[in-house]
């Protein structure tokens, strides 16, 4: 009796013939990289040497929703010639909206503090919170920052004004150049310090590895005035090498557009 039934005789259950409904899931894809570095420096005008060593850390996770938080962690063991070591530890939580591979827009907020050990008791505590913004386009990064926040050194307080804007550009999927101008006051009502700093860096991921290579130059311009009159102010060079191993990304630049795009200022 099988065999004598015509195909559309056959009874189906309605719900084996409906395709069944489908909900979008969120994705989410973690990128990042850790990174080890050295740098040496030099004052022109107190003519005093230094050197560290830096530990960072940095991940991103996004989602098809375009909403992506990055977080950032960093440690410098540094050395300032006739003064000894001194410790640098912060952290930085970035919570931005990029909804293409065209433009990010967000907050951050980060922590810094810095001990000494050649000045007994001598603590300093950051608070900054801001926005930053950037535009990404085919093989050039465009991106600013700018926060407000408070430091506490040594039991004095002071405001804390911070202002970064920088470019990356891509010669290839895999070499990399950046430039960054970053500035910092620290201001009560007697005492203004600014500090302005001034970057070139290059990178280099060879093709079909995780680990990158960079080399680069930073110019930093320090200067104290006190009751707007009297003024010190100093000038240092500095020099500085790392490496990067890279997770979630196939090259610098798909980092660049699926992970962290923000770095947090050190303090």
């Amino acid at each position: 009796m099988a065999a004598d039934l015509a195909p559309n005789d056959v009874m189906v259950p309605k719900f084996l013939l409906d395709e069944p409904a489908t909900t979008p899931a969120t994705a989410s894809r973690f990128t990042g990289y850790v990174e080890g570095g050295f740098e040496a420096g030099s004052s022109r005008d107190t003519d005093l040497d230094s050197h560290s060593w830096r530990l960072r850390g940095s991940m991103n996770a996004s989602s098809d929703t375009g909403l992506n938080l990055q977080a950032d962690a960093d440690y410098a063991h540094s050395y300032l010639q006739e003064f000894g070591w001194n410790d640098n530890i912060g952290g930085t939580l970035h919570v931005y909206y990029r909804p293409d591979s065209n433009y990010a827009v967000g907050v951050f907020g980060q922590t810094g503090r810095f001990e000494s050990r050649f000045l007994p008791d001598t603590t300093a505590r950051d608070y900054l919170g801001g926005l930053e913004a950037a535009w990404l386009g085919t093989d050039m990064t465009i991106y600013g920052q700018a926060g407000l926040g408070t430091t506490d050194i040594g039991g004095f307080d002071y405001d804390h004004y911070a202002g970064r804007a920088g470019m990356r550009y891509f010669f290839t999927d895999n070499i990399r150049a950046d430039a960054e101008v970053a500035f910092d006051r620290y201001q009560d009502d007697v005492e203004t310090a600014d500090v302005w700093k001034i970057s070139a860096i290059g990178n280099y991921r060879p093709d079909g590895t995780p680990v990158s290579f960079y080399a680069g130059y930073r110019f930093e311009h320090a200067k104290l005035s006190v009751d707007g009159f009297g003024s010190d102010s100093d000038i240092a060079n500095n020099f500085l090498v790392g490496m990067r191993y890279h997770f979630g990304s196939s090259s610098l630049k798909d980092e660049e557009g699926n992970g962290p795009i923000w770095r947090g200022s050190s303090f």
